[in-house]
């Protein structure tokens, strides 16, 4: 098992969240401490950069959706950015998915232009610009 890196560098008035290794029930309570220390040190948007993250399990998809409602109970905005095809298949499999912004790249997700977010689709894993067909 690879612990769970948190780092966290400041954009202006955007805090970059960078998680690495592995988000598990027994450190999602390092990713909701980081959230709010973000908002606490005066972050009004917080960008969650999960290019590094190679495993979360349901408690760390369901730690990400906290921290997108800390965040929003706060007046601060948040999003994930460059996110793992595990993690994108995990927020697929819950309401996080319909909740949070995604990003593919952590520039678009610091700018939160709406016109670069990215909706998380059943064929948001597969390399392609186009839904998958149905059977014939």
């Amino acid at each position: 098992m690879t612990e769970l890196e948190v780092s966290m560098s400041h954009r202006g008035h955007v805090a970059v969240i960078g998680l690495a290794g592995e988000l598990t029930v027994a450190c999602t309570h390092r990713l909701i401490d980081a959230v709010r220390q973000a908002i606490a040190d005066g972050a009004d948007h917080v960008v969650l950069d999960a290019g590094r993250l190679v495993c979360c399990d349901p408690a760390g998809i369901h730690a990400i959706g906290q921290a997108y409602r800390i965040a929003i109970e706060t007046g601060a905005a948040l999003a994930a950015a460059d996110l793992q095809p595990l993690v994108t298949t995990g927020m697929l499999l819950t309401d996080a998915a319909d909740t949070v912004p995604v990003y593919d790249t952590v520039a678009d997700a610091v700018t939160a232009d709406p016109a670069r977010r990215r909706p998380l689709t059943a064929w948001t894993l597969a390399d392609t610009s186009t839904p998958p067909t149905a059977p014939v």
